[in-house]
């Protein structure tokens, strides 16, 4: 595999990781709910930025 293609899916693994403890780590009353909210936006920028450009789309007729 080609290292960007693994730093692109190291990023989108860590942006997949933040929006899945953002709510955690809220019920758990470790992040204020701005904390929280700031956290899934940029967890969401960062996996819509990176995952493109290693997933996979064949094209064929």
């Amino acid at each position: 595999m080609k290292p960007r293609r693994l730093i692109l899916q190291g990023i989108s693994a860590v942006a997949l990781g933040g929006v899945a403890l953002a709510p955690i780590l809220f019920f758990a009353e470790r992040l204020t709910l701005p904390q929280a909210q700031a956290w899934l936006l940029a967890g969401t920028f960062a996996w819509f930025a990176s995952a493109p450009f290693w997933m996979e789309h064949k094209t064929g007729a």
